[in-house]
């Protein structure tokens, strides 16, 4: 089953690799700007795009040169076994992103402070730490679709650092993401996310 998986993932690798190469000629206006010469205001995006981790992510880019800060203000998760209750509250999970080239952004991701609790139901024992959370790096490189047609893809590498105080998962994280966008219309959009992880 793995091996399919792989297979799989390399099959779309070639393909977006052919699409990009493809793509690569179709929009020179923005190409001169990066994060030392800011792409002006006429050339903006008109409507910000965001990336929501662990829920969707979009393949667009922050405009080059520029800064967006994304945040959970709060979010509470929870998690519950026949032996165990987990909850968890994040606050300030941010998204720190600036846009380096045309087609490329740095994102890093802070979680800024969590609350866990973990209640043993079979011992009636709970247990709670609190903390700075993990850092992570990512790095998202449009192929093609960041400024005009129907359809967009990127690829994202990403690595998360275990620098949290509240959890015992002290773990490197490192994988890749292939976001995806169809726009059906004005008002819809088709999302699609793959995901490989080490």
């Amino acid at each position: 089953m793995k091996d399919k998986l792989y297979a799989i993932f390399l099959t779309t690798c070639c393909i977006i690799c052919l699409f990009s190469i493809r793509a690569r000629g179709q929009d020179t206006t923005r190409k001169s700007y990066s994060v030392f010469k800011p792409m002006p205001k006429s050339l903006e995006r008109e409507e910000m795009e965001t990336d929501r981790p662990n829920v969707t992510e979009t393949p667009h880019t922050v405009d080059a040169g520029h800064f967006q800060y994304e945040t959970d203000i709060v979010r509470h998760q929870r998690q519950s076994t026949d032996d165990s209750k987990q909850r968890r509250w994040l606050y300030n999970q941010a998204n720190l992103k600036i846009g380096l080239l045309k087609n490329t952004s740095l994102h890093l991701m802070v979680q800024s402070f969590a609350k866990e609790r973990n209640v043993e139901l079979s011992e009636k024992t709970t247990q709670t730490s609190s903390g700075f959370g993990d850092l992570t790096i990512r790095l998202k490189q449009c192929l093609f679709g960041n400024y005009n047609g129907k359809f967009s893809m990127a690829l994202m590498p990403y690595v998360k650092l275990p620098t949290n105080k509240f959890s015992d998962n002290k773990k490197y994280e490192e994988g890749l993401m292939v976001p995806m966008l169809l726009t059906l219309s004005k008002d819809w959009k088709l999302e699609c996310n793959w995901k490989v992880t080490t």
